[in-house]
């Protein structure tokens, strides 16, 4: 005998939920109170539609995409400058040493993240390219971002200080 259930994946999860109806041989297995289980996934699906769109979405926004401003090397002196930036999600602090109006060297004191490790690699085109306009890490968008910013800080902060 054939069992044809309806919401199978709550049936997974909730078994006594559910009850057996016989039809002409067959079996349909339905929810005993639909309505409920309804209500349940839609309270699920609007929950998760809010934290999108009020935490993730503003939060990508305010960090990217990358919209940042090119630092004219000439003006600022050698020295080594710190900068900072930070999301709910990403946070990094650098130390950026310029030398002959160049960036020499890029130190980072701190990067927290979840599985933005990789993006630590846009360090490195920062000072091969000697500009903050440079590709992201695929997969690490949002910490690329967050330490490019952070370079970003510090470079402005030298340029501030001449």
């Amino acid at each position: 005998m054939n069992k044809l259930i309806i919401g199978s994946a709550a049936y997974a999860y909730a078994p006594q939920a559910f009850k057996e109806l016989r039809y002409r041989g067959e079996v349909i297995v339905t929810p005993k109170k639909p309505l409920i289980i309804f209500i349940a996934f839609s309270t699920a699906i609007v929950f998760f539609t809010v934290l999108v769109g009020m935490v993730l979405v503003p939060e990508a926004l305010r960090v990217g995409p990358a919209g940042f401003d090119e630092i004219d090397l000439s003006n600022i002196p050698d020295g080594t400058y710190y900068g900072s930036a930070e999301t709910f999600m990403a946070r990094a602090n650098v130390a950026v040493r310029v030398e002959d109006q160049q960036i020499v060297r890029i130190d980072l004191l701190r990067h927290e993240h979840s599985n933005g490790e990789e993006a630590e690699a846009v360090l490195d085109r920062v000072i091969a390219q000697q500009c903050l306009k440079v590709d992201v890490v695929s997969g690490a968008t949002t910490s690329s971002l967050i330490l490019l910013k952070a370079v970003e800080d510090a470079l402005q902060d030298a340029h501030t200080n001449i």
